[in-house]
């Protein structure tokens, strides 16, 4: 079994370190949020490293937009979040 998570630096609506599920740089600078943060990560990706058998891939991606938008989506940073959704031949190639 496969674990894909799919990230792109130019999603907004997601944040990188979300979809990675890894650690926050801007936590931790505050030791508070850092260790919950921490704790979060390693509750969310236990069971996947207790399995024998499951690989676990980090997969970045890069939405090159041709055309320049004025969107709504685009001004709130969820254009590349729909693109990945929408766009049928990135889910085949994974």
């Amino acid at each position: 079994r496969h674990v894909i998570l799919v990230s792109s630096p130019q999603d907004g609506y997601v944040p990188l370190h979300s979809s990675r599920i890894t650690n926050c740089a801007a936590a931790e600078r505050d030791a508070k949020r850092d260790a919950a943060l921490r704790h979060m990560v390693q509750n969310l990706l236990a069971p996947v490293a207790e399995q024998t058998g499951i690989t676990l891939v980090r997969a970045g991606v890069y939405f090159p937009h041709k055309r320049r938008t004025t969107s709504f989506n685009a001004f709130v940073g969820r254009a590349a979040h729909l693109d990945f959704l929408e766009t049928d031949a990135y889910m085949r190639m994974l």
